[in-house]
């Protein structure tokens, strides 16, 4: 063993390793970068108008004024709020809803929608969803606090955790995928236009989006009410068009003394704040609905026609439904008679709200915690809407076909009226703020059940593509950015469990990477390889394939369920710290984590996940025993001392601290005297993760270089001259460490044997990419550490696999 080591035995004899020898080890040194969460969103709890007083249509007045109406008091009582609050709205629940057109009726096959009329994705029940969500109110910036119901306390999760299941359908309805969406809308644009639910749903979609990328504000005006963003890997604008009645509006005048807080709705004249831009957009996605409640006064040709519950004398109260026709009528016919307009329009069906026990203003509330039934009952008012739009609709549509237009279908009102339990209710603010909305059953919750309006909306998109009206995603030759789906499989077979992880070979994964550059703040600027111009993408397109069985890729929802509760610690150099900035990457598709260091010393951080209450430690020890520098102020000192019968107590005094504890590191007595340390103090699973090999070529780390772009082949390449003594090392230690373990109560110890396949993988390292090409740098070409996404994510791949078996 010394011979191999190259280190004498005596524990006590002072040992001198040249400095610059280890120096590049340490050249990575870690910053922790803060996420930005700047809210860019307008604020929901914005007035347009002071409250108003409460109107109450009586019997006779509904007889008055709409002789086809035959609505009981109680329910005309239903129908009418007088509202100012900019989004809120209809108090009220949703009735049975009319057969869709065929042309919403869609079939699911292995995720790919066509035309079928025996799968109709909108007709369903909601079913339990353990994985959701697919992100939280830690990970994604665009929630608005009066949506961000955990932030608030909401004390229940479940409402969260469902599904939609259509009828008919075997495979259900595809959870959103937001690399396969972002890879249809490439190069095109959205319009969401509408009210606050409309833009309820746009933050939805860009939190689920978040999972790959966040946006660029890229505004043309400031206003709030009319924002765009731009998605800038994929070239993909969205934008939100603030307009609630979809026709010209006048707001009541609150300025005056007198107002009436009746709005003026042009039923004949479609927003110009909307029409005249959607020419720039392949997708409009249009909604109104709860704003049509109001007290308005109708107006065709310029000249009054009636009104909705005006109360004004000489003046015909039409009722809200006939405005609400009128405006989709005038809002399709605006589109269809578009020549700048090219692309998709799709409505969006009315999302009901939920108030019970009274009105929003009289105490009503939401506080179910489960779904309704499929066949619970339902609101004639919201049916009555619903069967306007769809009639409207059909109407549109007929007319569409006859001009080569795309108007489509997002019939999710049933869905979402089956969903009292995703509102936010009290908790869309402080319990002591003083807000107009106080229980809000209009909004919903995020994340919550508004995400599955994505999940159709994707369908949807998938439809188009089928059917050749959209271009066709490109190979991955082609591609500037990866393309991620998540493989469903996360374990190992019972026929599989004794198959060897660390034997085999790398095979390529379309699939990957499962994070990007841009969505991950953990990784270090020096493994940010895209960052700084790496040309080449496939070093992220492998996986690492054992002899006997599949790997399964990581999966951050387990990982985060097995560890709820405990504490993990890596302990190393440099390579340590690179693969817990990888483990923070997959793990950033379900939650960041919070800083809790105790102290500013980069070199020893703490993080938490709070929705989980797990602990990640790193913490630098190098050479994993006691150890000074050299002393920079002796030009004469330039050794590491090492003391290599005396732990690192940096580290070792947390080990009662953790549950799970991954080492590594090279020196054969300092591992020794490490892994008797575990014995001593551990109770817990403890890993050994063996030597990273490095990859120079043309020259050592001050001259060499690697620039390779595809893995080695099995046995290509083995272990051999240092490499091949230290990983013997580290196996010989860890094989009598282990015999001792055994004997210890409590104590796991399990090896990590990656040498071999990181090893095959000299086109995974940063190189001349891990820096501006004019900086100053010691390491100039990085052959030691990796990109971030790259190989070194397939180490979480086993950690996780090893930690379930």
């Amino acid at each position: 063993m010394d011979r191999l080591a190259g280190a004498k035995p005596e524990s006590e004899r002072l040992v001198r390793c040249n400095s610059n020898q280890g120096s590049s080890d340490r050249v990575n040194g870690n910053n922790t970068v803060d996420i930005v969460s700047k809210n860019l969103l307008p604020d929901l709890d914005d007035q347009k108008g002071q409250l108003g007083r409460i109107l109450k249509e009586t019997e006779n007045n509904d007889k008055q004024h709409c002789s086809d109406s035959t609505l009981t008091i109680a329910t005309t009582l239903f129908t009418i709020i007088p509202l100012l609050y900019p989004f809120l709205e209809d108090p009220n629940f949703f009735l049975k809803q009319q057969p869709p057109s065929q042309s919403s009726i869609i079939k699911l096959e292995n995720g790919v929608v066509t035309s079928h009329e025996s799968c109709d994705i909108f007709s369903g029940e909601w079913v339990p969803n353990p994985e959701a969500p697919y992100y939280t109110n830690t990970t994604c910036w665009a929630i608005h606090e009066h949506q961000n119901c955990m932030k608030f306390g909401r004390p229940d999760t479940d409402f969260i955790k469902w599904k939609w299941k259509p009828y008919g359908c075997e495979d259900g309805l595809p959870v959103f995928d937001p690399f396969r969406f972002l890879e249809i809308v490439r190069g095109k644009t959205m319009a969401f236009v509408g009210d606050s639910v409309s833009r309820n749903h746009m933050q939805s979609l860009i939190c689920l989006l978040s999972q790959v990328e966040y946006p660029m504000d890229a505004s043309v005006k400031d206003d709030d009410y009319f924002k765009r963003w731009t998605y800038e890997t994929y070239n993909f604008t969205i934008a939100a068009f603030w307009t609630p009645h979809l026709v010209k509006s006048k707001e009541p005048d609150q300025t005056q003394t007198e107002h009436t807080d009746i709005f003026d709705l042009y039923l004949d004249e479609a927003d110009e704040s909307w029409t005249a831009d959607i020419g720039d957009f392949d997708y409009v996605i249009i909604s109104s609905g709860h704003w049509h409640y109001r007290p308005s006064v109708y107006y065709e040709n310029r000249t009054i026609t009636g009104c909705h519950y005006c109360q004004l004398p000489n003046i015909t109260d039409l009722t809200m439904f006939y405005g609400y026709r009128k405006a989709f009528r005038t809002a399709f016919k605006a589109i269809l008679d578009s020549e700048s307009f090219k692309g998709v329009m799709y409505l969006r069906s009315f999302a009901p709200s939920h108030f019970e026990g009274g009105l929003w203003n009289e105490g009503g509330d939401c506080l179910r915690k489960q779904p309704f039934k499929s066949k619970e009952n339902q609101d004639e008012t919201t049916m009555r809407l619903h069967k306007i739009q769809l009639e409207e609709f059909w109407r549109a549509e007929e007319e569409a076909k006859k001009k080569g237009k795309r108007l489509r279908l997002l019939d999710t009102t049933q869905a979402m009226w089956l969903r009292p339990d995703g509102h936010p209710s009290r908790y869309g603010h402080m319990p002591e703020a003083n807000v107009t909305l106080y229980n809000d059953c209009v909004h919903w919750c995020l994340p919550g059940p508004i995400d599955n309006l994505n999940d159709f909306l994707l369908a949807m998109l998938k439809r188009e593509e089928d059917k050749g009206s959209l271009a066709q995603i490109p190979s991955s030759d082609d591609r500037s950015s990866p393309v991620i789906t998540i493989p469903s499989r996360t374990r190992i077979r019972d026929d599989e469990q004794r198959c060897d992880l660390f034997t085999g070979e790398w095979v390529p994964n379309k699939e990957a990477p499962y994070y990007t550059n841009t969505t991950c703040w953990a990784i270090h600027e020096r493994q940010n390889c895209m960052m700084f111009g790496r040309p080449d993408t496939e070093f992220m397109r492998w996986r690492w394939k054992p002899d006997g069985c599949d790997l399964p890729i990581f999966d951050p929802q387990e990982f985060l369920e097995m560890v709820r509760g405990k504490a993990m610690g890596f302990v190393g150099d440099s390579i340590s710290r690179n693969q817990v900035q990888s483990l923070m990457c997959l793990l950033s598709r379900v939650e960041y984590p919070e800083d809790i260091s105790s102290s500013p010393d980069t070199d020893f951080k703490v993080w938490n996940y709070t929705s989980y209450n797990f602990t990640l430690h790193a913490m630098w020890s190098p050479l994993l025993v006691k150890s000074t520098k050299p002393d920079p102020t002796d030009p004469k000192s330039n050794f590491f001392r090492l003391y290599l019968d005396e732990y690192d107590t940096e580290w070792t005094s947390q080990l009662d601290h953790l549950d799970y504890l991954i080492i590594s590191s090279g020196h054969w007595k300092a591992l020794r005297i490490s892994l008797k340390a575990i014995l001593e103090n551990f109770k817990g699973l403890a890993f050994l993760r063996s030597f990273s090999p490095q990859h120079f070529e043309g020259g050592l780390w001050n001259g060499g270089d690697c620039v390779r772009t595809q893995p080695y082949r099995r046995n290509e390449t083995i272990p051999e001259g240092a490499d091949l003594k230290v990983h013997d090392i580290q196996l010989e230690e860890f094989r009598a460490s282990e015999e001792d373990g055994k004997k210890k109560n409590g104590l796991r110890l399990k090896l990590m044997d990656m040498t071999q396949a990181m090893l095959l993988r000299p086109d995974g390292h940063p190189g001349r990419y891990g820096h501006l090409q004019n900086a100053n740098v010691t390491l100039r070409n990085d052959c030691i550490h990796w990109c971030l996404p790259g190989p070194i994510d397939t180490l979480n791949d086993i950690l996780l696999q090893m930690m379930k078996t």
